[in-house]
């Protein structure tokens, strides 16, 4: 196993195979790498007819242990323009933090319990999508009303959702029960939203190797979700499971709705992956 050419230690590799190889039951367990800071690549690309829109982030982590588990420190390094309206909007509050360091506070299970300065971050955060729209015309002032209206929601939010939110951030990154799987092949279902927006769930199969002492899950997925709507997910996982981490995640979801000359199909791939920086 390998982080972008960075080797681990033999010791870590050699204490991954129990977790991995295990008949008996296993538990997730959370073991971040201490002091040495993670690379974190967010993309997404949104292919359709009318062209390709692209949206990149990269993020800089370092965690470090507390009496009580973790504390995880995020710098934001870049932020794009997102592929989709709701990803522009949570592009453009995460690029507002860029610079400022966002100090989470985890647990054993790497889960977030307490994020630092969370209110002036998530003001910080809700400002930014208002101010989005910069232009002086009347369609820019009506864009400008749509925002705020939007964003009202966002600032009356349970600090529960918020920290969720912001959260995600780390939250993509544990691997919890992922890390317990076995290898094999079952039937599965994965979530996602129909045209209409609301959640239904695609039957399909997921299969479990290991490679190089890491976890790979692969899913595929795929159904109707309307009379005309068709949708098929595609899910690469790659797992430490020593360390309990997702190093990488790779999901193409393929959308195609209408038929003959009214057929359009677009494509969503999404893609999250740690590596260790070189220094």
């Amino acid at each position: 196993m390998r982080w972008d050419g960075v080797a681990p230690r033999a010791s870590a590799v050699i204490g991954a195979l129990p977790w991995l190889l295990a008949a008996s039951e296993v538990h997730a367990r959370f073991l971040p790498p201490e002091g040495q800071p993670l690379r974190q690549l967010l993309t997404e690309e949104r292919i359709e007819p009318s062209g390709t829109q692209r949206y990149v982030s990269e993020r800089e982590i370092v965690f470090t242990r507390t009496a009580s588990g973790y504390r995880a420190e995020v710098m934001v390094v870049s932020e794009s323009h997102a592929a989709g309206d709701a990803g522009a909007m949570f592009g453009a509050g995460i690029a507002a933090l860029k610079g400022r360091p966002i100090r989470f506070e985890l647990n054993r299970n790497g889960a977030v319990v307490a994020i630092a300065d969370e209110e002036a971050l998530w003001s910080i955060f809700c400002d930014a999508i208002e101010g989005m729209v910069r232009g002086k015309s009347a369609l820019d002032a009506q864009r400008a009303r749509n925002l705020q209206a939007l964003v009202a929601p966002f600032r009356t939010m349970p600090p529960e959702r918020r920290r969720a939110l912001l959260g995600s951030m780390i939250s993509a990154l544990v691997a919890g029960p992922l890390a317990d799987r076995q290898p094999g092949t079952r039937a599965i279902t994965l979530p996602t939203r129909d045209p209409t927006g609301k959640v239904t769930t695609l039957a399909g199969s997921e299969t479990v190797t290991i490679s190089e002492a890491a976890l790979m899950i692969d899913s595929v997925a795929e159904g109707d979700v309307a009379p005309t709507a068709h949708l098929a997910i595609a899910r690469h996982e790659r797992i430490d499971a020593a360390r309990g981490l997702i190093i990488e995640t790779r999901t193409r979801r393929t959308s195609t709705i209408g038929t003959g000359a009214d057929r359009r199909q677009s494509e969503t791939v999404v893609s999250n992956a740690i590596s260790l920086k070189v220094l």
